[in-house]
């Protein structure tokens, strides 16, 4: 079996992936987060698993979030490998764009996702290419960690208490779940609450089925949260926004740490977010 330490870019890719993996099409998303939570009952699902996931929803903003305009994460994310910055920015109703750069292995890489007037597109950013659009959207939802956590309840079913562990110096509850796009039986995430404050401490993520990550013996990506704030904002709302503002991934034997050197909401101008020129010259 594989077992040689995972590249940076591997190890995002990987956790990448597995974020994707959360995704839905925009459709499917409004109607889930539309129903009430007794409407889709799972068998093996417990209630205590499902309000745990909706206390860490509620301490990180709860629906307040569903009011902002705008979105936008920096974070630079840093191996014994390599080096990576990612920008993530969200423009209502529906724009996104996700930037990595990174360095490692003596050479520079630099890709975008993004979807805006009605194009998605993907690659490097002097040669974006078009591709579906259903797939663009779902990657650029996938693209920062903030946006995972604050909508688990929409992303995540089949939610099941499962006691308590410790993570690091924390004692922590311990949530298993299953994505909402994924067939039943995938393998399950696992979420780690803090019990005093609700806020996420971390996740366990398996490596997608069907990509080698999966064949390993470590497949498992763990991440752990921490330096928790309040996100500041110009158009207060009656509900805090809070986000972590540092993580560590551990994947194929590699730890990277991840800090998020900004994150705001409500700062990006109404069509700020717009399709490369050369793309919209095609249509």
């Amino acid at each position: 079996m594989h077992t040689r330490p995972l590249g940076l870019a591997t190890v995002l890719a990987t956790v990448f992936a597995a974020t994707l993996a959360t995704s839905m099409s925009a459709v499917a998303v409004a109607a889930l987060a539309s129903d009430p939570p007794a409407a889709m009952p799972q068998p093996g699902a417990d209630a205590r698993g499902a309000q745990i996931a909706r206390e860490a929803v509620a301490a990180m903003g709860g629906a307040e979030w569903a009011s902002i305009r705008s979105y936008e994460s920096v974070a630079r994310m840093k191996s014994a490998v390599g080096e990576m910055l990612a920008t993530y920015r969200f423009v209502a109703p529906d724009a996104h764009l996700l930037e990595q750069r990174m360095n490692g292995g003596g050479r520079a890489m630099a890709m975008e996702m993004g979807f805006a007037d009605g194009i998605a597109w993907t690659g490097d950013a002097a040669k974006p290419q078009a591709v579906d659009p259903a797939m663009a959207a779902e990657f650029a939802r996938g693209g920062d960690v903030v946006t995972l956590l604050r909508s688990l309840d929409e992303r995540f079913t089949d939610f099941r208490a499962d006691g308590a562990e410790k993570l690091g110096d924390r004692v922590v509850e311990r949530v298993t779940m299953r994505p909402k796009a994924a067939a039943a039986g995938a393998p399950r995430w696992t979420v780690f609450i803090e019990p005093s404050t609700r806020l996420v401490a971390g996740l366990e993520i398996p490596a997608p089925e069907g990509t080698p990550e999966a064949e390993r013996a470590d497949r498992t990506q763990r991440l752990q949260f921490s330096d928790w704030r309040a996100i500041p904002r110009a158009n207060k709302g009656s509900t805090p926004l809070r986000a972590p503002h540092a993580y560590t991934i551990v994947a194929g034997g590699v730890r990277t740490e991840c800090v998020f050197e900004s994150i705001a909401v409500d700062t990006l101008a109404a069509g700020s977010i717009r399709a490369p020129e050369s793309l919209r010259a095609r249509r």
